[in-house]
């Protein structure tokens, strides 16, 4: 792998603060001061809470647990749909509890409960 220098340039004059990898910076591209500083810089990249650089061995990745209510397999990042499961299986009254089939392309808030008149909400039930 390739090691890049990453530079993090801040105007003290405008706050602006931009990176580019490719080019070393004497002037702010936004207000063209030279009133600049850098603020990060690494060959890897990777920097803690006091721009002190990490070694790539210490990093930590989060323990992803996972949870009955929404498995490994369901995510997105492992092959699953994600969060947004589809589109809804079902109509249900907030009210009162009266279900109602989905319709394709028919949303459900615009189907009116026959029990209460009650705009109807979309239900994933299992």
């Amino acid at each position: 792998m390739e090691k890049v220098l990453t530079l993090k340039y801040s105007c003290k004059d405008c706050g602006f603060q931009w990176n580019n990898p490719k080019k070393e910076y004497t002037a702010c591209p936004d207000c063209e001061s030279e009133n600049i500083e850098i603020i990060k810089g690494s060959l890897n990249g990777n920097f803690d809470d006091k721009n002190k650089s990490i070694e790539p061995s210490k990093l930590q990745i989060p323990n992803v647990g996972e949870t009955p209510d929404f498995p490994l397999s369901e995510r997105r990042s492992f092959g699953g749909p994600g969060g947004g499961r589809g589109p809804s299986k079902a109509c249900e009254c907030p009210k009162c509890g009266y279900t109602a089939p989905k319709i394709r392309g028919f949303p459900c808030i615009n189907m009116k409960c026959p029990e209460c008149g009650t705009p109807l909400c979309g239900f994933k039930h299992k």
